[in-house]
């Protein structure tokens, strides 16, 4: 897993990120992000699909 200090992001928008990512994983849903780098790195999200 990457690290906000290795990425060089604000902890708290990556734990924002982690969030929303873990509720598309729950529900088995795809994520639709504008920034689909945000979630480079993040396991067990089924698609990032970039808008």
């Amino acid at each position: 897993m990457l690290t906000t200090l290795v990425v060089g992001r604000d902890q708290r928008l990556r734990r924002t990120d982690l969030r929303i990512a873990a509720m598309a994983a729950a529900h088995q849903l795809p994520l639709l992000s504008r920034n689909a780098e945000d979630f480079v790195g993040v396991e067990r999200v089924p698609d990032v699909i970039a808008s």
